[in-house]
């Protein structure tokens, strides 16, 4: 799948514990590249995996095809600002309800950005449909960030005690005042990648190919449900 970080991370943490009889809990943060190209193709690798595990190794696998079914959704719904229905934020909670469950089911603890994700997200999503007819994608972790760079920038040349008056000052001139004179118009780009991929004909909504007319990780997963 070309996620480079995590086949070193992976290299690396069988290396540290190979031979030893502790068993060291494999641990990586997906970001970026590497979050975007497993949702894509995660159902790929489960599929060559499939055939290779016996046992409990196997439901498992099963278990984490059908909670990155459910991620996969609820993070696309997530940063999405126009092209986001009502219908799909009613989808999105159901989604994440059912990630939610899985996840407590199957797992031995919920991290606090899980139970945000399953839990907040949704609910937000809803409320800025609801205000705004935009998407939660319009607040997202990287333009806060953005936000806090500016307000840095405002504050460089000023002093301790005129610098909120200077923000402020630089702040209604970029946000209002050039904007209401016809400059510094700010346009929504849509993104070029996606984290659904594009269903092509003769394949499952999970992207993989039909055999005989079926799909046989959904069908094994359906059955174990």
């Amino acid at each position: 799948m070309n996620c480079n970080s995590l086949s070193k991370r992976l290299i690396s943490w069988f290396n540290d514990n190979a031979g030893s009889c502790r068993d060291k809990v494999f641990g990586f943060r997906f970001r970026g590249k590497e979050s975007k190209v497993y949702l894509q193709h995660f159902s790929s690798l489960v599929s060559f995996l499939h055939d290779k595990v016996n046992g409990n190794a196997k439901l498992r696998l099963i278990q984490i095809f059908q909670q990155s079914l459910c991620l996969r959704k609820v993070i696309s719904f997530s940063v999405r600002i126009e092209d986001i229905s009502i219908h799909e934020v009613h989808e999105m909670k159901t989604v994440a309800k059912l990630l939610f469950k899985s996840y407590c089911l199957f797992d031995s603890s919920i991290t606090p950005s899980m139970w945000i994700l399953c839990n907040v997200a949704p609910s937000h999503t809803e409320e800025c449909m609801t205000k705004l007819n935009l998407g939660l994608g319009v607040n997202t972790m990287e333009g806060r960030e953005q936000k806090h760079q500016q307000i840095a920038k405002y504050s460089f040349k000023s002093t301790f005690q005129e610098r909120w008056s200077f923000i402020f000052r630089h702040e209604y001139i970029q946000l209002l005042y050039l904007r209401q004179n016809g400059f510094d118009l700010k346009k929504y780009n849509q993104r070029a990648y996606k984290y659904l991929p594009d269903i092509e004909e003769g394949c499952c909504s999970c992207s993989l190919s039909y055999i005989n007319g079926q799909c046989s990780i959904c069908e094994i997963s359906n059955a174990k449900n």
